[in-house]
C-alpha cells in the first residue's frame, strides 16, 4: 500500500539491523495471501523465530510499529 510505504521505509532505516521487512503483492501472490489469511491491505505480520506473533491490519503510525518491534525484537 502506498500509504504505509514511507512508514515502513523509515522503520527499516531505524530498525533494519534488528528486523527484515518484506512486502507481498497479494494480487500476484494470492496463494501466499490466503495461507497467511490476509483479508485486507495493508496487513502487517510480525514473525519471531519463524512463528507469527502479531498481526496489524490497516495503516499504523511509525510509533505503533516501533513499539511492536521493541516488544518482540
Amino acid at each position: 500500500c502506498k500509504m504505509i510505504a514511507p512508514i515502513l521505509e523509515e522503520l527499516n532505516k531505524q530498525e533494519g539491523n534488528r528486523i527484515t521487512i518484506a512486502k507481498l503483492n497479494v494480487d500476484e501472490n494470492s496463494a501466499t495471501a490466503a495461507k497467511y489469511q490476509i483479508m485486507g491491505i495493508p496487513t502487517l505480520k510480525l514473525f519471531k523465530d519463524g512463528k507469527e506473533v502479531e498481526t496489524i491490519m490497516g495503516a499504523q503510525p511509525l510509533g505503533v510499529l516501533q513499539q511492536m518491534v521493541a516488544q518482540y525484537a
